[in-house]
């Protein structure tokens, strides 16, 4: 069973995690959780109908379930002095080491993200060790074909593991980094083409250094992200 989700055009923007294939067994039962977080700009209120789960059965006619969203109040989208620049976006999703999603707006210092080693060449458990957010005035979207895009600052202290065209690696500043480079997508554990880059410049935007143990880096929406330098 093919399970996708939309939210309906002109309410508001949501950032969901990619859509998932559901195995069932005959007269069997499954469940799959689904994440999605309203973008800061949404205003508080009910929306009724706002998001259609549709289940696409083989062979069968599809099941459509319509839900209603309760935006509340939050202090993370709220602005609150100032900073040299973040790494991740408020809405960003952290894979922990139980490869379970947590928003980076939730994490504390103390818990333990999944991460990779490049000398096993095998994902390992890390900790963070420091969490703050930070404001800024810009913001960069990196998009690829595969998954949610990873949005930072236009910051060179940010870097992002990548191969480029010709098939050298590096730890690259986001700064730097082209369309067609390729960065590394860690469920698959394959490196996917970067597609666009999108630069904005102007307003004040919530960011999120995150910094951790050995072997220093973190899965922020599917991405591998090393910290911030």
């Amino acid at each position: 069973m093919a399970l996708s989700t939309t939210n309906v055009p002109g309410i508001f923007a949501f950032t969901p995690y990619p859509n998932y294939n559901l195995t069932l067994q005959s007269g069997g039962t499954g469940g799959y959780t689904q994440y999605w977080a309203a973008s800061c700009n949404a205003s508080v209120g009910l929306y009724p109908n706002a998001l259609i789960v549709t289940g696409t059965f083989s062979g069968l006619s599809s099941r459509v379930v319509t839900l209603s969203i309760n935006v509340t109040p939050s202090s993370v989208c709220n602005p609150g002095g100032g900073g040299g620049g973040g790494s991740v976006a408020t809405g960003t999703f952290i894979t922990l080491a139980n490869n379970s999603l947590v928003l980076v707006q939730y994490l504390q210092p103390g818990m333990q993200l999944r991460a990779y080693d490049w000398t096993s060449h095998s994902f390992v458990v890390s900790e963070i060790t420091s969490f703050s957010s930070v404001t800024i005035d810009n913001y960069m979207v990196i998009s690829t074909a595969s998954g949610v895009p990873l949005i930072t600052d236009q910051n060179p202290a940010q870097h992002i593991y990548v191969i480029f065209p010709n098939g050298t690696w590096a730890e690259l500043p986001v700064t730097q980094l082209q369309v067609g480079d390729l960065i590394f997508k860690a469920s698959t554990s394959t490196w996917v083409r970067v597609t666009s880059i999108y630069y904005h410049t102007g307003g004040s935007y919530t960011m999120y250094d995150i910094y951790d143990s050995y072997p220093h880096n973190y899965i922020a929406n599917d991405y591998l992200d090393p910290l911030k330098m």
